[in-house]
């Protein structure tokens, strides 16, 4: 199967995707003043996603019922994007692209009722954002959907399990602790690693799907089971004082938060505000993520907050 890049479509596949460094945000965005917004389309069949940077699908690949279709997504990239200044100045880059591919990936901001955030640190030996405070997610397994991987992610780095089944008009219902969930995909992201061109030529690159997914209940009730050999700490943080942090509006030292003990329930701390504060890396090696850090806008300004 070939990669196929059309004026309004990108075709990304696991299996024969676009070789690391050629950014989508480029190659979809046709005016620099205006906010972007794709259609993702995902064929569980070929296992491929294509965006669209119409807001309605208008795939003639692969025609078939086994597409997930999500309409009219921001699509946004980190502002100093390794591959969009490599695409943009190619003359001056002698970047020669390795056999490593763009990966998929889906990651969560899970919220508990009470407007909590669940933030995960990742530990100081992975290869990639170590000391990165970032919600759970990672990069799809052959053969599995965008709804699948998000899910598996949170199981696997949080302990956090979705129940699910079937409505009578076909929809999916998902639940936690018998309680009704708010799940839905907001946000295409692409990552890059290493963030900035002076640490080095791109390591990693990952095309997220941002998903939100709201539990119905209060953080007290919701037992956290770290990946310990991906995490180090997890606190549940208002979106109140996220917000302050995120403009700079924390006068403190300190942020109050709760940390999650070892039995995965949380209990009132505090945490350095440098910790979360800026772009990751910042002074200390930490912060959130720019990817998480623009979901977190993203969601702040949208439909979810009304």
């Amino acid at each position: 199967m070939e990669n196929v890049v059309t004026e309004t479509q990108i075709t990304l596949c696991n299996e024969t995707p676009y070789f690391l460094g050629s950014c989508f945000y480029y190659l979809t965005r046709s005016d620099p003043k205006q906010k972007l917004f794709v259609t993702v389309g995902f064929d569980y069949v070929q296992n491929e996603m294509i965006l669209d940077k119409d807001r309605e699908f208008k795939s003639t690949f692969h025609p078939s019922k086994a597409y997930q279709i999500y309409k009219s997504l921001p699509f946004e990239h980190a502002s100093n994007c390794p591959c969009y200044q490599m695409n943009i100045n190619s003359e001056l880059y002698s970047f020669v692209p390795s056999q490593r591919y763009v990966k998929l990936a889906c990651c969560a901001l899970i919220m508990d009722s009470k407007n909590r955030l669940l933030l995960t640190r990742r530990t100081k030996h992975l290869a990639t954002f170590p000391c990165c405070w970032v919600g759970p997610g990672g990069r799809l397994d052959k053969g599995e959907s965008l709804e699948e991987c998000v899910l598996r992610e949170s199981e696997e780095e949080v302990g956090i399990r979705l129940d699910k089944k079937s409505r009578q008009n076909g929809d999916i219902e998902y639940s936690y602790g018998g309680i009704e969930c708010e799940f839905k995909p907001f946000m295409v992201y692409e990552s890059v690693y290493p963030t900035q061109l002076d640490l080095g030529f791109p390591k990693s690159q990952n095309l997220i799907l941002f998903y939100f997914l709201r539990l119905g209940i209060e953080n007290t009730r919701v037992k956290v089971k770290i990946q310990e050999n991906e995490v180090d700490k997890a606190i549940w943080i208002s979106l109140s004082s996220l917000k302050a942090v995120i403009e700079g509006k924390i006068e403190t030292s300190d942020l109050g938060c709760f940390s999650v003990n070892s039995a995965g329930y949380p209990v009132t701390d505090f945490i350095p505000k440098d910790h979360l504060e800026g772009v990751y890396p910042n002074n200390i090696k930490e912060g959130i993520g720019e990817g998480h850090l623009r979901a977190i806008r993203c969601f702040l300004s949208s439909e979810f907050m009304t």
